[in-house]
Formats: structure tokens, sequence, C-alpha cells
């Protein structure tokens, strides 16, 4: 769900990495026009990440709270993402997958058991935690309104695992950790703070 460079700067690298190792690399992502500029001359491939146009009523509380404004808060919105992303995985039929902001497509690859390894900043890949924690600390936001939005991320989440036979999560900070997350900044920057076992 990224733009701009951040993201490209982090994972091209890993890419080169898994080529040289003799890996078979192949990016999907929402900007093509970036993946153009960035991965044509570096001679990766690369697919439409699927997505959807979604014109958010509020400002996200957390990350719960943004997978909902990002689709997942409307049925078809949702099953429309997950379609896309069970096709992509269905072509390309990945050993695994290496996502840096893309929490959909965590939800498909566990969905089907593929590994999938999520990276990051702070930001991207949320905390262990329960409920997740605000993603506007300067704001008086209840507890009890990030716990709704939990609730029903979570709710989301494990309706459409039953329904493709993945393992439902018991709070949706699993979503992160299913393979060891890495995250790619620094304590003192982690929009979250320092965190203690995860690296």
């Amino acid at each position: 769900m990224g733009g701009n460079y951040g993201h490209l700067s982090v994972t091209v690298p890993i890419a080169r990495q898994l080529d040289i190792a003799g890996y078979e690399v192949v990016f999907a992502l929402r900007d093509l026009r970036l993946a153009a500029e960035i991965l044509t001359p570096a001679g990766i491939p690369f697919l439409p990440a699927p997505m959807v146009s979604i014109t958010a009523s509020s400002e996200p509380i957390n990350y719960a709270d943004i997978l909902l404004v990002s689709g997942m808060g409307d049925e078809f919105s949702f099953r429309g993402l997950m379609q896309g992303w069970n096709s992509l995985l269905d072509l390309l039929l990945p050993q695994a997958i290496v996502i840096d902001h893309a929490p959909f497509a965590l939800i498909a690859a566990r969905a089907r058991a593929t590994p999938a390894i999520a990276i990051g900043s702070g930001f991207t890949v949320p905390p262990i935690a329960e409920p997740l924690p605000t993603i506007r600390p300067w704001e008086a936001i209840s507890a009890e309104r990030l716990m709704q939005a939990d609730a029903v991320a979570l709710e989301s989440v494990n309706s459409h695992l039953k329904v493709n036979g993945g393992l439902a999560l018991t709070r949706l900070s699993e979503l992160f950790t299913a393979e060891p997350a890495l995250l790619t900044t620094f304590p003192e920057l982690d929009h979250y703070g320092v965190r203690e076992q995860e690296v």
C-alpha cells in the first residue's frame, strides 16, 4: 500500500541478492510508473498489485483501522482485494513472499500456508500487541476505540481464513509474525518506540 521510493530502496537490494542466489524474483506493486523507472532498468519483472479505490471517511487510528479504511471495511472491496491476491499467487506459485506494506498479501499467503516475511519500517510492521497501538499519539484515543478497530478487522481476516482453509488468528498482530518480521529502522525512529522482542 506504500508509495514513492522508500519501499523499493529496501526491497530492490534484497531482490538483487536473491537473484544472485539463484531465485527468480517478481515484484507486485501498485505504482507501475515507479516500477518502470526503477525495476525495468534493473531487469526485475513486475506485475500490478491488487488495489481498490477507497475514499476514507475518517483518519485511521491504528493499523487495524488502516486495514478497514483500505478496503477491509467494505465487503466487496475486501473480496476483490483477496481475489486479486489469490489470482496473483495462483499465477506465480511463489515459494516464499517478502512483503513490504502489503497486509492483504499477508492474509492471502496465510490462507495458503505460503511463507511470507513482513519487512518495513515500524509503521508498516506494527508491534505484537493487543489492541494494535494508536498511530495518532497526539490525540486522546480511547482503548475501547482501538479494541473495536482490532475486533472488526480480526473478524474479517478470520472469516476469510476460515473459508479458505487458513489458520485463524487469535489477535491481529499475529498476521505479521507467522515468519519473523524484519524491521528496517532504528529503535529511535520506530513509530511505535523501542520493541523488546522483535528484530
